[in-house]
């Protein structure tokens, strides 16, 4: 499994958290210090979140980093 779907992958799972508390990306930005510019990027697929980054949004989010990774060995 490439790098890029697994991006895309945390990517989808981050919105579909954010919706579920009615959170946005600006707010994530905000409470896990990543750049809301970057955070931006790494939605649409266009960046790659790094190891501490992917920390970051998990503490943010308070879940597991493995929550952000549901369903990833589930893709075809």
């Amino acid at each position: 499994m490439g790098a890029d779907r697994i991006n895309k992958h945390i990517a989808m799972r981050t919105s579909e958290l954010l919706t579920e508390d009615e959170r946005s990306v600006a707010w994530l930005s905000r409470q896990s210090g990543i750049p809301y510019p970057t955070l931006e990027r790494v939605m649409r697929g266009e960046a790659r979140l790094t190891m501490g980054m992917l920390a970051s949004v998990a503490a943010a989010l308070r879940v597991p980093v493995a929550d952000l990774l549901e369903g990833l060995d589930q893709e075809r």
